[in-house]
Order: structure tokens, then sequence, then C-alpha cells
């Protein structure tokens, strides 16, 4: 598992329950194939089960929906609402998963552009996506400060220019919340 969150209300009847981004095979053997999204149940024992396999997609390693690594729903209330997204790095894809057990690409990154998405999170108002992405081989080293976080939209349009750039590795995101002080967003 690489990546996990708790279903909300907007989620229909699996509200409360977990659900996961994994691989479907242990090892390298796993992580180079297309991940699947699980359901975890906490009120049956947490009992787990495939509620879908990523379709391949894209070109980047034959669109393999390989080395998940970040997972989580749009926040409630926004456009993204209703929806759990799954970070795919090996073929650079960001895929949507619907509670209707549908999964298709959300959006797959232009690697000459900005390289592979690494996580995702939600600007304050909920309003858009923030995905940090990194370029150079995705089983090598990243290339040095070639690291972004650009903007996406519920549509699934990345804007233009960064938000952030400069960064080497960036691997993990959040927004800063209100308690956070003069921090906060």
């Amino acid at each position: 598992m690489t990546g996990f969150d708790v279903a909300p209300a907007s989620f229909g009847a699996f509200a409360g329950q977990i659900f996961s981004l994994a691989q479907g095979k242990v090892a390298m053997e796993g992580a180079t194939a297309n991940h699947v999204i699980q359901r975890i149940e906490p009120n049956n024992g947490y009992a787990t089960s495939v509620f879908c396999t990523l379709p391949t997609a894209g070109t980047a390693n034959q669109g393999i929906s390989g080395f998940g690594t970040d997972a989580r729903f749009g926040p409630e209330g926004s456009p993204f609402a209703g929806k759990f997204f799954a970070v795919t790095s090996f073929n650079n894809a960001i895929y949507q998963v619907l509670p209707d057990g549908t999964c298709t690409p959300f959006v797959i990154f232009d690697e000459k552009r900005f390289g592979s998405p690494q996580c995702l999170a939600f600007s304050a108002d909920g309003k858009s996506m923030w995905v940090t992405v990194a370029q150079g081989d995705i089983m090598g080293a990243p290339t040095s400060k070639a690291g972004a976080i650009v903007e996406v939209s519920a549509e699934g349009q990345v804007a233009d220019k960064p938000l952030v750039k400069g960064l080497t590795n960036p691997v993990g995101l959040d927004i800063a919340p209100k308690a956070f002080g003069p921090y906060a967003g």
C-alpha cells in the first residue's frame, strides 16, 4: 500500500471505509505492474477487497500504472468531491476512482514538460489540485532542482506555469490548516 484515505460522505455507501492505492503483487514485480485500488471495511473485521485495477494509460513505460506514490479523496464541497485520486509515477498519471467502481485516468503528465507526478494535495479553498513533479529516471537519481509543484484544475488541465519550481525531488505535500497560525494556507 502506498497511499490511503477514509471515504467521505460524498463517496456514498462507502463512506467511512478505507481506500488505498496498492501493488497487486509484492516487490519489484508488483511495483512495475498495474496497481489496484483496495477497499478496506473497518466494520467487517477490516476485510480487504480489490475495488478496481488501474488501467494502462499514456505512453511512458508502456502506460503501466506502476510505482504508485500517493492517494487521497477530493475535499468535500469542492469540484473534486466524491472522487478518490491515485498517483502512479511509472506512467506519469493521476487516476480518478468513482463510487461505482470506475477507475479512469484523470491527467497524464507530459514528462518532458514537468516530469512524473509524485504526490498530491488540494489548495486551501479546494478549487485546485496541487501536484509535486520530479524529472529524472524514475528508478534512478532525480534531476537536481528540476522538481516543481504544479496546479491541476478539476477538469484535469495542468497550468502552464508551476506554482513553485527549483525543488530536487518533492515527494510530500499538504496544505497547512487554519490552526497552523501564520503558516495557514
